[in-house]
């Protein structure tokens, strides 16, 4: 076709496209295409020109990537600035379809804006306000289209109706091309809103449930449909089903996209979609081309219905835009340090447009943006501007961060807006030479102009704000001085100073979350494109969290690594080691003011030193402290030390003064108070900077500086662990922990020889917190280094020496390191009885641990003996319901437990259970303690209901006080697992046994005591289900490990040892099993003796081995002596007792002696209902061995029995399914059958 060229102003129609693909439908719609015109300046769009129907049109594309309502808007004014005598536009692509109940929405379909009653054709859905309960009010009510426009789509739909639309024949010449053919129905898949997309990264739904999909009736007819009604716009991708649906029900939307708020309150225009995905996650590009394609054959029928002349008529849609907006004026980001790697904070961004909007309310609104420095409130500010500029008449961006520069930023504004093309006509035009005040003046004046009333005016940086300025304070000013004098428009500050709160309404500015600040740093260090399909690489995540959301350190992190190609994981070590060194070479950051990590505190800092020593002095102590809950009471504790300095000591001699003190750096963002915890925080990377700044003093040495600032905050940390007999000491431990982790962990910690008791005693205090919870290994090396310094500083002979003796003794035992806690408790009780006597409270505290010792060891009766001791001088010196006492009988309970004195146990357990209670409370971990002695004896009664909910209680008891990861709800956990196992309920045990050991691996480590002996549970239980490969594996993993933690000669290794035998035996390794035995018996005997109930159950398992390997006579020589000594210190229901009977009537049978098997066979029986129940394993084992016999003995007898007794026992016995009860009644009747006969014989 014939090229002709057109002046710009021949020139009528405006097509504005946002993608690529929608203008390459559109160039297909061209009767005739124009030759390009000369570039206009300023102008940045490309145009394609051309003739349809008999206009002349002008296509525009939105800039690539750059998509949404602003994007559109500044289309839409270049367009307008370039070619003036256009008369309306049309905004023709693609958009996400929403299919109703009533309205059948296809892909492919055409959707035109028509207006309602209410709306007219077009709703921003992401613009409005909360109003009351909380609802969300949409405040962008937006123009509908010219009324020529509204004519042609009636026109369009009329033709429709009686078939006469020409789309069908413009659409197939488009789709002659392959890359606008339609897809195919099959395609066409709307799912369920609830469900969302299997694969995010997935470009298609293959792997999507195909029962999601919503059935729908095929069409009788191929080629799109077109629906008319409102199109949802925003500034966001519409990608979630139930939000969809939500805020179509709400507003009856057909159809989202993101281009049309921008435009059609200014220009006006019609908007037209093809629908190419359902506005869900399950979007895809596959029907892009057509749905583009369809769009642009519905724009040129519009066209052919359109007459030229008429359109002629109209007025240029540049004199409506200037019309609609007389104030406004473009905003000018030259000089503002605007950033392209903005992350996050829609919420932010929402909540100041709710509440700086212009409808929002006639009075001025006046936010405040505060919050630390490099947090990010100068580029939030900036990114409101650039959200949502249009929505204001003008946006103006001012340097605040002193009055000279207000001021000369005000001016210049000035010169641009009232001196420029914007003239308004006020007093006169600004002259050159005029005086900065008087253009800041005279733009204060037109910001106070009635009708100018919908401007954003953004006070950057306000930082040297006071409300009553005085000569001496230079620097400070009354930011209200320049507000606008009447009573509209919105003003933005953004500052680090707090008191500016007091100017307006105030938005804290926090912390990026964690997937903003991962993101961010992705875009900084140019690796979000590479992470796009691929793990994250290593180190991202921790280098994240370690920068804990501070967007300056953030951009220094990405940039550092963007330029010189470090891995994430190098910076962060670097970073941990050499802070200052790599912050030092970092280039200054555009996108901040003040640049440097190393400057932008430095300004804060200073401000405060001028203004209270003390305070800056506090801020630098508080690095010595974890970053996060810092209280008065906690710092006043450090004023124990002997070495505090005057201004420490003043600062918290009473909370009035302390609270004043600290406000200086609450003033500056520098911490942030807690009203809930009545505490202060600090950001980490603040935290890093006050640790480099405090190396720096000149006034001390660094070191000096150092090792004072941790030793007072050791002291205060240290004398506020709170004892365990206190209620609710866990709140206590657990708030300290972070603290006390942060200290320890600083590298100096372990070289301090300061001669101060009160360091030694709070490193003692330490030991506790980590002890108290269940950080065993921690607890003992706190234990050891506050030894260290208390035989160093007290001597070994004094009470705080010999208190942390014991503590460390039950650290080591808590470890299973059974020999070294000995010792240490045996060092401990001579000592004391020596020193304080023997029965002094604190050698009566060495006693009692001693006793709760050789109970692990197995050494019942001494350890009685001990507790019995113990719990009378308690009773004696403290009273029945002390603390102290309660635990004696606490341990006592557990003793008996052991020992399976049924009544002592519960006597004791629930005596301390009641004491607890009303002492400490029901949820103290002490009355959990004894919570769970009684749970594990009502195990061993059988009483497994009783048991399970205790067990529970317990759990959640512990789960609630000291955390799900703790070693004693991983502890209860483990024994419910076995409870769970002895019900014979397998699955669920092994659950809880899993549960247990991955618990235990993350307290304590794979390689600890608790961990390896949670997995000799699970090999046991793989035992119970005759998984004997896996148990052994088991089995095998456990053993190496306690090797490896405790020794080989270990209480606790050989009680793994001992139970591997069993497996061994099972698995027919009879050799690997003697050799277990062996050294399980062995080992006992050397490390416990022979009269031990350890070395006893050792020896039993020697037996089972011999009676496996045929050698009768041996088995039975120790049968019976493992027997005598049963006999001798346990009672006759005692598992072990059972069990060995148990053994000795499996020898009797195998030896033919069936009457005294079964008479052996019977006393475990009864003794396994009292124990077990009638429902145990063990129990109902028991039962079919003496069937088993009893058929044997008894068999020719049964032929005699009459026909009624023979048929209920062949019933019974031979019942393919019996309940446990049909069992019992199996051997009742078995028995009454055999002994009827007897008699009547």
């Amino acid at each position: 076709m014939p090229l002709t060229e057109i002046h710009r102003d021949g020139y009528s129609v405006g097509w504005i496209c946002a993608l690529a693909l929608e203008m390459a439908a559109a160039k297909m719609m061209l009767d005739e295409i124009h030759p390009n015109l000369p570039q206009l300046p300023h102008d940045q769009n490309n145009y394609v020109l051309g003739r349809i129907a008999g206009h002349n049109v002008v296509i525009a594309c939105l800039p690539a990537g750059v998509y949404g309502t602003t994007s559109a808007t500044l289309v839409a004014e270049h367009m307008l600035f370039s070619f003036p005598s256009i008369r309306f536009g049309l905004l023709v692509g693609i958009g996400g379809g929403v299919p109703r109940p009533n309205i059948d929405i296809r892909l492919g379909d055409v959707v035109v804006s028509k207006p309602t009653d209410q709306l007219g054709g077009v709703v921003q859905f992401d613009l409005g306000k909360t109003i009351a309960e909380g609802s969300f009010q949409r405040t962008a009510t937006l123009n509908k289209p010219p009324s020529i426009l509204l004519t042609a789509i009636s026109d369009l739909e009329s033709n429709r109706l009686i078939d006469a639309s020409r789309m069908p024949e413009i659409l197939s010449r488009a789709t002659i091309k392959p890359l606008f053919q339609p897809p195919g129905e099959d395609e066409d898949r709307l799912f369920e809103g609830a469900y969302g997309h299997e694969e995010p990264t997935a470009s298609n739904c293959s792997s999507c449930q195909p029962d999601k999909i919503v059935a729908r009736i095929p069409r009788p007819w191929s080629g799109p449909c077109v629906h008319y009604g409102i199109i949802a716009s925003g500034n966001q991708v519409m990608k979630h089903g139930l939000t969809r649906d939500r805020l179509a029900r709400e507003l009856n939307i057909l159809c989202f996209e993101m281009e049309a708020a921008g435009l059609m309150d200014h220009f006006p225009c019609l908007v037209i979609r093809g629908i190419c995905d359902y506005a869900d996650s399950h979007k895809n590009k596959q029907w892009q081309p057509y749905a583009a394609a369809t769009a642009a054959a519905y724009a040129k029928e519009l066209l052919s219905v359109i007459s030229v002349q008429e359109t002629g008529t109209l007025g240029p849609a540049k004199q409506i835009m200037n019309r609609n907006r007389p104030f406004h004026v473009p905003f000018n980001i030259t000089g503002v340090p605007a950033t392209d790697r903005f992350i996050g904070r829609e919420d932010y961004l929402l909540r100041l447009w709710e509440f700086l909007q212009p409808d929002a309310s006639s009075m001025q609104k006046v936010a405040i943006l505060h919050g630390l420095g490099g947090i990010g409130k100068t580029q939030l500010a900036i990114q409101f501007a650039r959200t949502y500029k249009n929505q204001f008449s003008a946006v103006f961006f001012v340097n605040g961060n002193d009055k000279n520069n207000l001021v000369q930023s005000l001016a210049s504004i000035a010169r641009q807006v009232l001196g420029g093309q914007f003239s308004l006509d006020l007093e006169a035009c600004i002259e050159v030479e005029d005086d900065v005040n008087e253009q800041a003046e005279r733009l204060l004046k037109w910001l106070a102009m009635d009708g100018n009333s919908s401007w954003l005016l953004i006070y950057d940086n306000v930082d040297q704000y006071s409300s009553s300025p005085t000569k001496n304070s230079s620097n400070s000013y009354d930011i209200r001085e320049f507000f606008p004098s009447t009573d509209h428009g919105s003003i933005l500050i953004t500052s680090r100073l707090s008191k500016t709160a007091e100017l307006g309404t105030s938005f804290s500015v926090q912390k990026l979350p964690e997937y903003s600040a991962i993101e961010l740093l992705q875009k900084c260090s140019g690796t979000e494109k590479n992470l796009e399909h691929a793990a994250p690489a290593p180190g991202l995540r921790e280098l994240a969290l370690r920068l804990d959301g501070l967007p300056l350190a953030i951009v220094v992190a990405g940039s550092f690594i963007r330029c010189t190609g470090m891995s994430f994981e190098k910076y962060l070590r670097n970073y941990n080691d050499f802070w200052y060194e790599l912050l030092a070479v970092a280039e200054p950051q555009r996108d901040y003011t003040n640049g440097s990590m190393l400057t932008t505190w430095t300004i804060s800092y200073q401000e405060v030193l001028q203004r209270n020593a003390s305070a800056a002095k506090l801020l630098l102590l508080l690095s010595s402290f974890h970053c996060e809950d810092v209280w008065y009471e906690l710092l006043a504790k450090g004023a124990t030390s002997r070495d505090r300095p005057t201004w420490f000591a003043d600062t918290v001699s009473n909370e009035i003064k302390f609270s004043t003190t600290i406000q200086h750096l609450v003033d500056f963002s520098l911490v942030q108070p807690s009203a809930q915890t009545n505490s202060y925080s600090m950001h980490p990377v603040i935290h890093d900077w006050c640790r480099y700044k405090l190396q720096q003093q000149a006034d001390l040495s660094a070191e000096e500086m150092r090792r004072e600032s941790q030793s007072l905050a050791i002291i205060a940390v240290g004398s506020m662990v709170a004892l365990s007999s206190e209620k609710h000491y866990w709140v206590v431990q657990r708030r300290l922990l972070p603290h006390v982790d942060h200290l320890q962990k600083l590298p100096q910690f372990d070289e301090f020889e300061l001669q101060d008791p009160a360091v030694a005693e709070a490193v003692h205090g330490f030991g506790k917190v980590y002890r108290d919870l269940g950080q065993l290994e921690n607890a003992q090396r706190m234990y050891e280094q506050s030894l260290f310094l208390k035989e160093k500083t007290l001597g070994s002979d004094d009470p705080s020496t010999l208190r942390t003796i014991n503590s460390l003794a039950l650290a080591y035992r808590d470890q299973g390191r059974l020999e070294l806690a000995e010792t240490m408790y045996q060092r401990a009780l001579s000592t004391k009885e020596r020193v304080l006597g023997p029965e002094d409270i604190s050698t009566i505290d060495s006693l009692f641990g001693l006793g709760f010792l050789y109970q692990d060891e197995g050494k019942l009766e001494e350890a009685e003996a001990i507790q019995l001791r113990a719990l009378a001088i308690r009773e004696k010196t403290l009273g029945p319901d002390n603390p102290r006492t309660l635990d004696s009988l606490y341990g006592l309970g557990i003793l008996y437990v052991n020992q399976s004195r049924v009544e002592l146990a519960e006597g004791m357990c629930k005596r301390a259970f009641a004491g607890y209670t009303k002492v400490l409370g029901p949820d103290h971990t002490h009355t959990l303690d004894s919570q769970y002695c009684l749970a594990l004896l009502y195990h061993d009664l059988g009483e497994f209901s009783r048991s399970e909910e205790m067990f529970e209680q317990v759990i959640a008891g512990y789960e609630k006080a000291l955390g799900a990861g703790h070693t004693s709800t991983l502890n209860g956990i483990r024994d419910l697992a076995s409870l769970y196992r002895d019900q014979g309920r397998l699955e669920e045990a092994e659950e809880m046994q899993k549960r247990a050991l991955a618990g235990f691996e993350k307290a304590v480590g794979i390689g600890h005591a608790a961990t390896l002996e949670s997995l000799q549970n699970l090999a046991i239980l793989y035992q119970d289900q005759g998984r004997l490969k896996e148990a052994a594996s088991a089995f095998h993993r456990a053993v190496s490990g306690m090797e490896a933690d405790l020794g080989a000669d270990n209480i606790l290794t050989l009680r793994l040892v001992d139970n591997f035998a069993l497996l061994c035996m099972e698995l027919g390794d009879l050799t690997k099993a003697e050799h277990m035995c062996n050294r399980a018996c062995e080992g006992f005997k050397a490390k416990l003796g022979s009269d031990n109930l350890r070395t006893s159950r050792a020896v039993l398992h020697l037996g089972n081995l011999h009676e496996r390997r045929g050698m009768l006579v041996q088995a039975d020589q120790i049968y019976c002596q493992v027997l005598m000594w049963f006999h001798q210190n346990l009672k006759p229901e005692h598992p072990l007792t059972l069990q060995a009977l148990y053994d000795q009537a499996t020898l009797r049978e195998r030896q033919g002696r069936r009457t005294e098997a079964r008479k052996i066979y019977k006393q475990v029986l009864n003794g396994r209902k009292i124990m077990l129940g009638v429902r145990h394993a063990d129990t109902l084992k028991t039962l079919m061995k003496i069937e088993s016999l009893d058929k044997q003995i008894y068999n020719r007898q049964f032929l005699y029995i009459g026909v009624i007794s023979l048929d209920i026992v062949t019933r019974i016995l031979y019942n393919n399914v019996l309940s446990i009860e049909e069992r019992l009644i199996r051997c009742y009747i078995h028995e009454f059958v055999c002994i009827s006969y007897t008699v009547g014989r």
